[in-house]
C-alpha cells in the first residue's frame, strides 16, 4: 500500500468516526431535550427568568404548553406579558407566544437556535397630522432602542396589518403569514411575505438588513405575477387608477 493510499484510508476512518460522533451527539442532545421539556413546562418561572434576562424587561406568563416539531421543542405561552422596561412605556400583554429551539439552525439559512414567536398580531400602522408615523397594537416605544437582546430571531405569526393614511384617503388591510426577524450581531433581517386579504392573490416578498446602530440599511419588496390592481386597493398612483393589470415589481432601496 503506497503512503497516498495510507493517508486516504486514515482520512476516510477519521471522517466517518467524525460523523458518528456528531450523530450520536446528536441523539444525546434530543433526548435531553425530550425530558427537558416536560419539566420547563412545569416550571414556569425558570422560563421567564430566561426571556426576562434576554428582553431586558420583567416577563410573567400565565400558562406553559409543549410541543415538539421537525426542528426541535417549542414551549407554548398563553397570557404573557411583558412589563414596561427601565425607560417607561406600557407592558405588553400577547395572548399566545412561543419559544422555538431550533436543533438544526446552523445548518439553515436566516434560522437561530432560539426563536421567539409571536402569534395572531393586531397591528394599525397610522399616518398623523403632521405627517409622522405610529404603530398602535404594540408599544414600540418601550423597547430598548430596537435591540432584540440576546434573543436569535423574532418571528411573527399570523400578523393582522392596517395601513391607514386619511391625509391620502388610504387605508390597506394586509396579511403576514411569517415575519421574520433575525438577529446577526449588528445587523437585523427582515425578511417575510406581504399580501392582501384576498388567500388567492400573490404576496409581495420583503428583504430588508438594518443596521440599528449606523442607521442604515437595504431593503427589497418584490413579487411575480401580481395582481396591481388589488395591490393598489382602488387607490390612484400618480394620478392614474388601475383597473386592471398582472405583473412583476421589484424595488431596492439603501439609506
Amino acid at each position: 500500500m503506497t503512503v497516498f493510499r495510507r493517508r486516504l484510508r486514515k482520512l476516510r476512518f477519521f471522517l466517518q468516526a467524525a460523523v458518528v460522533t456528531l450523530i450520536i451527539t446528536a441523539a444525546v442532545l434530543v433526548g435531553f431535550a425530550q425530558l427537558a421539556l416536560p419539566w420547563l413546562a412545569d416550571n414556569p418561572q425558570r422560563i421567564e427568568g430566561w426571556l426576562s434576562q434576554r428582553l431586558g424587561r420583567p416577563v410573567s406568563i400565565g400558562h406553559v404548553g409543549s410541543l415538539w416539531t421537525r426542528a426541535g421543542p417549542r414551549l407554548v405561552f398563553d397570557d404573557l406579558r411583558i412589563e414596561a422596561g427601565a425607560g417607561g412605556g406600557s407592558a405588553l400583554l400577547l395572548p399566545r407566544a412561543e419559544l422555538a429551539l431550533n436543533l438544526y439552525a446552523a445548518f439553515q439559512r436566516n434560522r437561530a437556535w432560539n426563536e421567539f414567536r409571536l402569534v395572531g398580531l393586531d397591528l394599525s400602522l397610522v399616518r398623523g397630522a403632521q405627517g409622522e408615523w405610529h404603530l398602535r397594537g404594540i408599544d414600540a416605544s418601550s423597547s430598548t432602542g430596537g435591540s432584540m437582546g440576546a434573543l436569535g430571531a423574532v418571528v411573527l405569526v399570523d400578523l393582522k396589518l392596517s395601513v391607514v393614511d386619511e391625509q391620502r384617503d388610504l387605508k390597506l388591510d394586509l396579511r403576514v403569514p411569517e415575519l421574520r426577524v433575525v438577529n446577526l450581531g449588528n445587523i437585523t433581517r427582515i425578511l417575510g411575505q406581504v399580501g392582501s386579504k384576498n388567500a388567492g392573490a400573490s404576496p409581495l416578498t420583503l428583504v430588508a438588513d438594518v443596521d440599528t446602530a449606523e442607521r442604515s440599511g437595504q431593503l427589497y419588496v418584490g413579487g411575480r405575477n401580481l395582481d396591481l390592481a388589488e395591490l393598489a386597493a382602488g387607490h390612484s398612483i400618480g394620478g392614474t387608477r388601475i383597473v386592471s393589470s398582472n405583473g412583476d415589481i421589484g424595488i431596492w432601496s439603501n439609506w
